[in-house]
């Protein structure tokens, strides 16, 4: 079948492979076929298409940003993930808009009776997921989200990401100054992304789901001459959000309905300022956006 998906179990993989982190985009590129272009988790190569010919879908929904970090994380909160299924040639109609591959990622949609959760960390950010039975067999709540670990921990694996990710460029040489330069630099990395899932299930014909994501970078570099009252400092916040509300109805034993409605934007804000004793001299604004 032409249409046939690859689909990622993680258990196995894990017994084979060994990644610096549990994640979703960079465990894809053990399968043949699928690599990076710079070794990054989101910029995708599938049987030789770029990145902006591949479809990445949550939840069903078009995700424009699935990296943080610049692409070398992928944005996927790895532990509510339920099924990942990965076409790498031909694929179903419903897949449109894209002439590449395919990575779609599917949260659970089994309705739990029971309140369980987890909290964790790994070598760039802490996690948690809960799930909450709200009406037992009928209404369940499903709640994920990552943060950075920057703002208590200078994490080693997060500075080799951005060591690459700036490598050969001005940033890399001002921060390879020799120490006697009087050039000083400072720069800041946060990202963060959450979920949020509701399953409700009025009858045994009717399934209705809702899901919302978010995910979020920000970055700030600073530079200035030792001694000097004038700083200049470049910012550059990432955001994406999904909304997704999809209905299925079982008309006969035959027939089904299916009714989806989801709306997915991304922003891209950067700024160029330069101060004197903290006071905003000049600013320069670039936005762009996406909304589908």
């Amino acid at each position: 079948d032409a249409h046939t998906a690859f689909t990622l179990d993680f258990d196995q993989l894990s017994k084979n492979h060994s990644n610096v982190e549990h994640d979703i985009l960079k465990t894809a590129q053990l399968l043949p076929g699928i690599n990076s272009i710079d070794d990054s988790a989101a910029n995708l190569q599938i049987r030789g298409s770029n990145p902006g010919q591949n479809l990445v879908l949550w939840e069903g929904v078009p995700l424009y940003n699935s990296g943080h970090v610049f692409g070398m994380i992928s944005a996927i909160n790895p532990f509510s993930v339920e099924n990942v299924s990965i076409y790498k040639g031909a694929h179903d109609p419903k897949y449109d808009n894209r002439v590449g591959g395919v990575v779609d990622v599917s949260l659970s949609d089994k309705l739990t009776n029971g309140f369980h959760g987890s909290v964790g960390t790994t070598l760039t950010e802490a996690h948690s997921n809960l799930s909450i039975p709200i009406i037992k067999d009928q209404l369940t709540v499903e709640l994920a989200g990552r943060k950075t670990l920057n703002g208590i921990f200078n994490s080693p694996a997060l500075q080799s990401y951005t060591d690459k990710v700036f490598q050969f460029t001005i940033i890399d040489e001002q921060k390879n100054q020799p120490s006697s330069d009087p050039l000083r630099t400072e720069q800041t990395l946060d990202y963060s992304d959450w979920n949020a899932k509701v399953l409700f299930r009025p009858s045994d014909r009717i399934l209705i789901n809702g899901g919302i994501y978010n995910n979020t970078q920000d970055f700030t570099y600073t530079f200035w001459v030792e001694d000097d009252v004038i700083k200049l400092q470049d910012n550059i916040r990432l955001n994406t959000q999904i909304f997704s509300l999809q209905s299925e109805i079982e008309v006969t034993d035959q027939w089904t309905s299916n009714l989806s409605l989801y709306q997915s934007s991304y922003q891209h804000d950067y700024d160029k300022r330069e101060f004197e004793n903290d006071i905003i001299l000049t600013s320069n604004d670039q936005l762009n956006r996406i909304k589908e």
